[in-house]
């Protein structure tokens, strides 16, 4: 009984020995899950914190993981779904999909514009390893859309800036309006990036058409297939017609949908054009034409690309004023020129005499006809010569008097007839037909006139 008792104790002791080492293994399970478990929320923490959408899907393309971000965006948990269809709803694998690179072990990063929502994102596509040797893919995604706007925006001002330094270096080098017209449009079209840049005159006929000047850009018959007009009419009623008609910047975002573009619209589309903008040309109160640009992406002209390119439309009204004025100024110095050439081949061809002369009696001008009736050898040493025509010249200097008083009371004298001297002291009858010039406060700067002489006439009568 002995043996027996003590195997009965050994046996109870190796049974509490056991359930010892039983407590202590599920305290140990107890911490590892626990271990576990607060190591699986810490990592959960981490994955939730990220400000993005995270996904993960099998080689298969199911979905193995979401999170919460996620799942609030897609209403739904779709665990073992293929992914393609839980989150575009597509029967097949994404065309942009990625995941056959990320399967080799590689590490994806790209921007991308969703066709879901329009919005860009920045996604990494990592491979996951399982303990098993198998391959996950994972995504994350981040919504950059702002960053992009400001990204593409600062692209269109600077372009802009770009293309309205470069119209002043044009605004110098030009000389013609067509030239400066068809520069402005390749700087808009090079340097700009547009698709289309033209410049069109507001005609003033009945229809009010709109005139193509100049243009650059993929035009391939676009301004000659559209009737344009700035007329109150549904023609009138785009961009252009609407610029020149209330003197305002008009866009049209989308061409593809804007009603007012109806009329054009299939040409437009046919060559790539998605939106449009146009400049009218004002000066002084008055729209002379627009600037018309026209872009390959809707929506293409934010307000700050609007204001620089509103500047280089009134770089181009600068230009063409500048340069009508010059072409106006040589007009008249041309005119000018001819009109002097002509005036000085009649005073110096004339055969009667013809003079200018001061108040006080000085000689301005004369004509050799008149030089020679008076017995000078030329009309310069006659001017020279005269010094007081009261005196030396007129027989009665109360008629020199007579001369003034009339000039100034009439300003024209016509017929009179005086008797004068010559150079050599003889005396001759001569008849005046002469005005008064006088400045903007009405002061008589000379008289100026023409001269016959009547001697033999005299002579006659007498």
């Amino acid at each position: 009984m002995r043996d027996e008792d003590k195997a009965k104790d050994q046996l109870i002791s190796e049974l509490v020995e056991l359930r010892q080492r039983f407590a202590d293994l599920e305290a140990k399970n107890e911490r590892a899950v626990g271990s576990w478990r607060d190591l699986w929320a810490s990592h959960e923490a981490i994955v939730e914190a990220f400000d993005g959408l995270i996904y993960i899907c099998s080689e298969k393309f199911e979905v193995e993981f979401m999170n919460k971000l996620l799942i609030r965006n897609t209403g739904q948990y779709p665990l073992g779904q293929k992914c393609y269809k839980a989150l575009y709803n597509l029967d097949d694998v994404c065309s942009w999909c990625v995941n056959e690179q990320v399967l080799r072990g590689e590490t994806v990063r790209w921007d991308w514009l969703s066709p879901k929502d329009t919005c860009w994102y920045h996604i990494v596509n990592t491979p996951v390893q399982h303990p098993d040797g198998s391959l996950s893919c994972m995504a994350m995604i981040q919504d950059i859309t702002e960053r992009k706007q400001a990204e593409e925006s600062l692209r269109r001002t600077t372009r802009a800036l770009k293309t309205l330094s470069e119209s002043d270096h044009i605004l110098v080098r030009a000389n013609e309006e067509s030239h400066l017209i068809d520069e402005i449009c390749r700087i808009v079209v090079e340097i700009g990036g547009y698709r289309l840049a033209w410049v069109g005159l507001a005609e003033q006929d009945e229809e009010k058409n709109v005139r193509p000047v100049g243009c650059a850009g993929f035009e391939e018959g676009y301004l000659g297939s559209v009737n344009i007009s700035w007329a109150d009419t549904e023609r009138g009623q785009g961009p252009t017609g609407q610029a020149i008609r209330m003197g305002q910047t008009s866009i049209v975002k989308n061409l593809a949908t804007d009603p007012t573009y109806a009329p054009w619209r299939e040409e437009a589309l046919r060559r790539g054009y998605a939106s449009s903008i146009a400049l009218p040309l004002q000066e002084k109160g008055k729209v002379m034409g627009a600037l018309n640009i026209y872009a390959t992406e809707p929506d293409a002209f934010d307000p700050d690309e609007v204001k620089l390119l509103e500047e280089l439309a009134f770089d181009v009204v600068y230009g063409i004023g500048a340069l009508r004025t010059r072409a106006e100024h040589e007009r008249m110095e041309k005119a000018l020129r001819e009109a002097e050439e002509k005036y000085h081949s009649i005073f110096e061809n004339a055969v009667e005499g013809i003079f200018q002369s001061t108040p006080e009696g000085r000689l301005i001008g004369v004509n050799p006809a008149l030089a020679n009736m008076q017995g000078y050898g030329s009309p310069e040493e006659m001017i020279i010569s005269i010094m007081d025509l009261g005196h030396q010249v007129f027989v009665d200097p109360n008629c020199r008097a007579e001369f003034k008083r009339e000039m100034e009371k009439m300003g024209v004298i016509r017929g009179a007839e005086y008797q004068i001297y010559r150079q050599d002291h003889s005396k001759i009858w001569i008849s005046v037909n002469a005005r008064a010039v006088r400045d903007e406060h009405g002061a008589i700067q000379y008289y100026e006139g023409f001269i016959q002489e009547v001697t033999d006439r005299k002579r006659k009568k007498a």
